[in-house]
């Protein structure tokens, strides 16, 4: 099951609430849900990238806490993806440096066990 897709997010109107409720469904029924979470160009270039990616986050940490279940993290930056122009190249450090951030949020909020577990995609 894979929720907050950027597509998603832009064309059908997904919002946090959303995703929370399909996390929480996904728990319940023991399904391994996938978040995606990922910039905007506009987000990129005006250096919000990791805000915009712990907001979406978030959604996950609180229902994690509140249900548990396993889950794995696609970190989709739009930009790298499609624009409308020629989509931009991710390059291996930033992909690294995002995956960093992501796991040291997890860290912080679930423990190092659940982010040294935690599949990153």
């Amino acid at each position: 099951m894979i929720l907050g897709h950027s597509e998603r997010r832009l064309y059908l109107g997904e919002t946090n609430d959303m995703i929370a409720r399909k996390l929480q469904t996904a728990f319940t029924h023991h399904l391994t849900p996938i978040l995606c979470v990922g910039d905007t160009l506009e987000q990129h270039q005006a250096g919000r990238s990791q805000q915009a990616v712990r907001a979406q986050l978030e959604v996950l940490l609180e229902v994690y806490q509140q249900t548990g279940g396993p889950f794995l993290i696609a970190d989709e930056p739009a930009w790298a993806i499609s624009t409308g122009n020629d989509p931009m190249a991710c390059t291996a450090k930033e992909a690294q440096d995002r995956h960093g951030f992501l796991r040291a949020v997890i860290a912080a909020e679930l423990g190092g066990a659940v982010a040294a577990d935690t599949t990153l995609l």
